[in-house]
Order: C-alpha cells, then sequence, then structure tokens
C-alpha cells in the first residue's frame, strides 16, 4: 500500500548486501543493464507450513537460494589489505615475528628486497600500532625507495599509510600492562594511525 517506501527498502537491502564478504553472494561477472539491477521481491511457502520466505532475484541470481541455506560466510574480508602479513606468506600464517622467522623462503616482491628485508618488511607489518612509522622509514633508506617499482610493495605503503585500523573512542585511556599487549582492542586509534602518528610522534 506504500510503493513509495519500495526505494528505500531496495537502498536498504543493497548497502548490507555490498557489505557481504563473501563473492559466493554474488552474481557473476557478466554484461548488465540497469533493468537487471531492479530487484524482484516474491514470497513463496518453502516447506508449506504456511510461513512465507522472500524470494530475491538480482541480476537474473536467485540470492534467496544461497541465503536460505546458510551458504554465505558472515566473516573475513572481501579484499583483504595489503597490510596483512600472512597475504605476502601463503600458505603460511602469520601473526607474530617469530611466524616471520620459521619461514624459510619469504616472498621477494619480483626480486626488489633480499630475504633479509622482506623479513624486516613482514615483521613490521605484524605490528599494526606501530608499523607506519617502521615500514617508511624502512622503504626511505638504504636505497630502497626504487623497490617501490614493485606494485605489490606500493599497495602496501599505500595500505600501511592510508588504512584507519581500529577504532578507539576518545574517552577510553586504556594503557597496555604488558607486551605483546594481551587484550589488542588498546591498540586503536580515534582517527587513524596516520593521524596518529602526526599528532603523537
Amino acid at each position: 500500500h506504500y510503493p513509495e517506501w519500495e526505494c528505500y527498502r531496495d537502498v536498504n537491502f543493497y548497502w548490507k548486501y555490498l557489505l557481504c564478504t563473501d563473492l559466493n553472494a554474488f552474481p557473476q561477472v557478466s554484461s548488465y543493464d540497469r533493468s537487471n539491477a531492479r530487484i524482484d521481491w516474491s514470497n513463496y511457502d518453502y516447506d508449506r507450513t504456511n510461513r512465507l520466505y522472500d524470494n530475491i532475484i538480482l541480476f537474473g541470481f536467485y540470492l534467496s537460494n544461497i541465503l536460505d541455506q546458510d551458504k554465505v560466510k558472515a566473516t573475513g574480508h572481501r579484499w583483504p589489505s595489503y597490510s596483512l602479513p600472512s597475504l605476502h606468506t601463503y600458505p603460511h600464517q602469520v601473526n607474530t615475528e617469530d611466524d616471520v622467522l620459521h619461514i624459510k623462503n619469504l616472498p621477494s616482491f619480483n626480486n626488489c628486497l633480499n630475504q633479509q628485508d622482506s623479513e624486516a618488511l613482514i615483521s613490521y607489518l605484524t605490528v599494526p600500532y606501530i608499523r607506519l612509522p617502521l615500514v617508511l622509514c624502512f622503504i626511505a633508506t638504504e636505497g630502497r625507495f626504487h623497490s617501490l617499482r614493485n606494485k605489490k610493495l606500493r599497495n602496501i605503503i599505500d595500505s600501511v599509510c592510508f588504512e584507519p585500523g581500529k577504532y578507539l573512542s576518545r574517552d577510553v585511556a586504556i594503557i597496555p600492562e604488558e607486551v605483546p599487549a594481551k587484550d589488542v582492542s588498546c591498540l586503536a586509534t580515534p582517527y587513524g594511525f596516520l593521524l596518529n602518528e602526526l599528532c603523537h610522534s
């Protein structure tokens, strides 16, 4: 009875839908026109118990077949950050500097870094709160600036400098009592790592 609310419903759905991190929840890459972006809503009695389920068709893709069967992952990164060390050491999982030391062959980034430099760089990525000055000083010294011809290294610098990281309210003053900190929630900033470094370094 209120057709003017349809656009708000669809905008809200698209907003939540695009936050999904699982590519299985999206249609295949193809050529579409704007009419395909219109969401087709309907209801059906899936289990014949008079309980109505939403049938959602978008870009010719039956979303209800995916959503009803719990096939969509609720966590993870749709586009992982280049500042995550494990992204560069696959299949080895890296969480701390000790994990880096146990990897025999580290990435050379197309021969732009030797093993020693690669070990240092990836070790810096394991400490998000202080990695920004460490990585910038690393690149700016000993002639490593020319290594930025490698796209992956440029992406690492971009992520380290401009990704804000976890949020911490200004009203919360938590000082770590141990190193490494057991509560990583205190290793966050109210305005992002870059502004935090500019204000406090």
